[in-house]
């Protein structure tokens, strides 16, 4: 977490997501000076054993910010920032590649019933793989049904390349 901390302070982030926390408690969070922080906590019990799962949300303290939305089962966070007048909403989400089908609909109504405004940018890590961003197709039912939830909200895919990053 000291890798994080340095890398906000030294590049001067104002918003960061972070997905696959590894978080299993409100306790076990991390405090980071200068940053409000809000995340979200894998069930023991949601679709495996294993390690992973977890969001979190960092925003600079000179921002006024505050807690929407933490869906805990379905991995997804939604946070208002304020900067200046304008209000914006932030959303990071997890999706396991192992999702089950009946999370995986609990997932996408989860992002069906947030309020997509103009001012919101939804971010995470999605799992995916089997969608072609070139031509907005797929092979995939789960995948399809994701792809539909993005035209019919008018949102794109800016980001075309892997962001994983490990921090030590």
């Amino acid at each position: 977490m000291h890798s994080l901390e340095a890398l906000l302070k030294m590049e001067n982030i104002d918003i960061c997501a972070v997905t696959e926390t590894w978080f299993k408690a409100p306790e076990s969070t991390p405090a980071i000076p200068g940053y409000n922080s809000y995340h979200t906590f894998r069930p023991p019990n949601q679709d495996r054993n294993t390690k992973g799962g977890g969001v979190s949300i960092f925003t600079k303290d000179i921002h006024t910010s505050r807690l929407v939305a933490q869906h805990n089962a379905s991995e997804i966070l939604q946070v208002q920032l304020t900067l200046g007048k304008t209000a914006i909403q932030i959303v990071a989400c997890y999706r396991s590649p192992t999702m089950p089908q009946d999370s995986h609909s609990s997932f996408l109504d989860v992002l069906e019933n947030i309020r997509v405004q103009p001012n919101t940018l939804i971010m995470g890590d999605f799992n995916y793989p089997t969608i072609n961003w070139e031509n907005y197709s797929c092979t995939n039912s789960f995948a399809q049904y994701f792809l539909e939830f993005i035209n019919s909200n008018a949102m794109d895919q800016l980001i075309y390349t892997s962001t994983g990053a490990t921090l030590s």
